[in-house]
Parts: structure tokens; sequence; C-alpha cells
């Protein structure tokens, strides 16, 4: 029967993988690592981060539960569901209701905890997979070509991906719905409820139980009056916004807390949001974060939201088992939101990374 509890979360992307012989590249979590913020329920010890969660790179959170990333592609959980010792070489996690979800560096998934509607079940055609989302009950996972997969629960129709979910970037499962961004920042929705303030324009998307989350291109999350934003997350019946400054901003339910963002939430460069606590990354350096590229007319863009006066680095690796990265550009902030061009001509696979320096 299916539970009356709910969640959805996102989490930020610190690096981006570009398989620049395709269309679209959503992420890779590799990078300097920072340490994990948690707040809100506490019941399960979801809240209690555990002193091994260290150079985090990427965070998730469930029903009772939370995971993280670390740099070295090993995962930690606490709270209620923990994680298992051959969780390595990931590059991407995230928190279903009763289970996670992740995907290795060589594009495959797999996953651990409750199985009850097949979610872990993962279909021989999630290859290639680049990117991933959990809901309540059912995955999404992106493929370096734009597609994607679906599988687990399908009350309400959520695992039918329709035709129009193609040269897709960006993935959110909720409880009764699937999203899916495409690169011309255009939303497809199926399933039941979870449509967002607006579906064009868009820069991220977020998928709670009850609704959707979207972010404009200008920063703007859609429905509300918060501007300046580079990521959003949502809960039941809460959300988070993560502003280009690294501060959070929440609204909505505060039952438990989880709108009462704590003071050392600064510097924050990712966040995630389980069904009533939320999880942060604060950097030891406040890294501003890449978008995920689009298509442009002659190569892939990426957006870097800017603080004014900040220098920012950008480094690349062609493959991770490189020693050094390579500078690849120098910014100076100037507040607003810089488009990176990666020429078509590069290599075919890249690693970026953005890095405020003094």
């Amino acid at each position: 029967m299916m539970s009356t509890y709910h969640f959805r979360q996102i989490y930020i992307v610190l690096l981006l993988l570009l398989p620049l012989s395709t269309m679209l590249a959503p992420f890779s979590a590799r990078s300097q690592g920072g340490f994990v913020l948690a707040w809100g329920d506490d019941g399960y010890g979801q809240t209690d981060v555990p002193a091994e969660a260290t150079n985090i790179v990427a965070i998730s959170a469930g029903y009772r539960h939370s995971v993280a990333l670390r740099a070295d592609g090993t995962v930690i959980g606490w709270g209620q569901l923990g994680a298992p010792s051959d969780a390595t070489n990931i590059v991407a996690i995230d928190a279903g209701l009763f289970y996670d979800i992740a995907v290795r560096a060589d594009g495959t998934v797999f996953g651990w905890g409750d199985n009850y509607y097949g979610q872990l079940n993962v279909p021989a055609n999630a290859t290639n997979v680049i990117a991933i989302s959990a809901g309540t009950g059912h995955n999404i996972a992106l493929r370096a070509d734009g597609s994607i997969v679906a599988w687990g629960w399908n009350g309400f129709g959520q695992i039918n991906v329709p035709a129009s979910a193609t040269n897709v970037v960006a993935v959110a499962a909720g409880s009764d719905f699937s999203l899916a961004l495409r690169a011309d920042g255009v939303l497809i929705r199926w399933g039941t409820g979870g449509a967002p303030a607006t579906n064009e324009g868009l820069f991220a998307i977020a998928a709670g139980y009850w609704d959707g989350m979207a972010l404009q291109s200008n920063g703007i999350v859609a429905g509300t009056s918060f501007s300046n934003a580079v990521s959003v997350a949502a809960g039941d019946y809460h959300k988070l916004a993560l502003l280009a400054d690294g501060s959070v901003v929440a609204w909505g339910q505060n039952t438990y807390g989880q709108t009462n963002v704590p003071m050392e939430a600064t510097n924050v460069i990712a966040i995630a949001a389980g069904s009533y606590h939320n999880l942060a990354i604060v950097g030891p350096i406040v890294s501003a974060p890449l978008s995920i590229p689009y298509q442009v007319a002659n190569g892939l863009a990426i957006k870097l939201p800017t603080l004014r006066g900040r220098r920012y680095l950008v480094d690349r690796k062609h493959d991770l088992r490189e020693s050094n990265w390579q500078v690849w550009q120098r910014i100076v902030g100037d507040g607003i939101t810089r488009q990176l061009l990666v020429q078509s001509t590069d290599s075919d696979r890249a690693f970026f990374r953005a890095r405020q320096i003094p």
C-alpha cells in the first residue's frame, strides 16, 4: 500500500561532465568537497551528520534518511538507511522515499533499500546515464543523448515518458508526477500534479511531493519573489532556494523547523530537501555552481553565476585520472550570470569545475 509520507529534492552539480560529441551533458559530482549542514526533523537521526561525512560533493535527502557523495566516489548514508560497501566509483546520487539510487562513472545505475515498486530493478536500456532522480517509488534516468528512461511505480502514469521529452538536460521525480527540462528551457510534465508556475525559459527544476519547482534563466524562482537563485529543492510541504551569494532561503511548512535556516548556512554550494529535513554543503571555498550546458550554434554553453568583484577560475580535465586540473577560463564577477562557451571542436569528454579565488 502506498505510504502517506512523501518527499522530493534535488542537489546542485559542482562539476559538469561534457560529452561534446552529444548535444547534452549534465553533470559529474567531482570537486574539492565541503562539510554537510543539516536541520529539521531528526526522528531517525537523519540530521545527525556523521563525522566521516567529509569532502562531500553531492547530497540528497529522503523521508527518514540522508545520503552524501564524497569526492573519491564513495557514498555515506545516515538515518534510517545507510549505504552499501559496494557504493563506489559513484558520480551521482539521489534519495527516494525509503531507498537510494546512484550512477557509477561507467554510466550504469544501481540502488539499495526498499524495492516494493521495483524501483531498484534497473531496466536494460538505462545505460550511458549521466543524471538520476528518485521519487516516492519511481526513478528517471537521463542518458547522454538527451533521452530518458523511467521505471518503478506507475499508478498515475509517471513513468510513461512522453514523446516530447527529447534533448533533455535535467530530470526530477515527484510522487505522482515526473518532470524533464529540455535544452531549449521548456519543461515537460507527465503523471498527475506537479505543475510549477511556468514551463518556459527555465534553468533548473525540482520536484516535491505535491508540486514542481522551476528556476527561470533570469535567476527568479517561478511563482515567488526570490531572485538571483542558482538552485532549488523541494520537500513534502516546504521549499528551498540557493542564492548566488551562497545563502539559503526556505519557505512553507515549518512543523520540524525545516524552514529555520541555521546561521551557519553561508558559503553554501549545494542544497537538498527531504520530507521534513534539509541538507546543505558548506564549501571550504565559495564555488559558484556551473549550470547544465545547453546547445548553441557553435558548441555548448555553460552558465556561471558570479558575485560582483569576485574572481573565478574555471578549470578543466579531459580525464579524471589526470593528476592536475588545467585552468580553462579566468572570470571577474560582475554580479550577473556569465555564459561560457565550450567549442564543439574541443575534446569529446571533459570535466569542469568553478572556483572562487581571493
